[in-house]
């Protein structure tokens, strides 16, 4: 089998942080007045702390050997991840995506080494569809990896 890469456009995604900064900087400049920009400065200080730390999967190579996951953050360093095949299973499950009133369900890959969760992907979270989730399931499964399923639980989904 070649090398197969599923990538994900994430443009959009750092463009959507930009602009909800940029919005929140406005609102609270337009409320607070002059008193508004030390707070400003600590707000962004303190969301560019944290979005540093936040990383997403940019994507998923897989091949005869060996699975390839590649991360970056907010400021687009990256790093990669590689797993032999050997040690890996994976789950499919219907979970909820989200809290709240905004909770949907959606098809979840979560993806193991030696019984640890290396990843998940879940659909309509940064820049993965169901359709693409659905290609790496579908990968995986053809390369022998195991699929793990709940004792009792109803949400699995048979590949």
């Amino acid at each position: 089998m070649q090398t197969k890469t599923y990538i994900i456009n994430t443009t959009a995604w750092v463009y959507a942080r930009i602009a909800i900064l940029l919005a929140i900087n406005f609102i609270v400049l337009c409320s607070l007045k002059s008193d508004g920009m030390i707070y400003l400065a600590g707000f962004d200080l303190i969301y560019l702390a944290f979005s540093f730390r936040v990383s997403k999967i940019r994507s998923v190579s897989i091949n005869d050997q060996k699975l390839i996951i590649a991360r970056s953050n907010f400021l687009r360093s990256s790093s990669k991840d590689e797993y032999g095949l050997s040690g890996l299973d994976f789950s499919y499950r219907n979970n909820v995506i989200g809290y709240g009133r905004m909770a949907r369900k959606g098809n979840v890959l979560t993806v193991y080494h030696n019984e640890q969760s290396v990843f998940d992907l879940e659909p309509g979270k940064k820049g993965w569809s169901d359709n693409s989730i659905k290609d790496v399931v579908a990968d995986l499964k053809g390369l022998g990896l195991k699929q793990t399923f709940e004792k009792f639980g109803s949400n699995d989904i048979e590949v």
